[in-house]
């Protein structure tokens, strides 16, 4: 019964000293950060494109 301690104990200890795995997450990190960025920085463009096409309308239309 002890040995069988020792082997999970074992186990355990290996996969918490493991940094094989470090990167892949440093790298998913890195990866959400620019999706986030990107999709406020389209999400923004958008917003200022729409509101200019929304003011040559108006202008078109007091100009007429």
């Amino acid at each position: 019964m002890r040995s069988a301690f020792w082997k999970i104990r074992s186990g355990l200890q290996s996969l918490i000293e493991e940094e094989e795995g470090q990167d892949l997450v440093e790298y998913s990190l890195i990866i959400a950060l620019l999706v986030i960025a990107t999709v406020t920085s389209v999400h923004s463009f958008s917003v200022a494109l729409a509101n200019y096409f929304q003011y040559i309308i108006t202008s078109f239309q007091n100009a007429v």
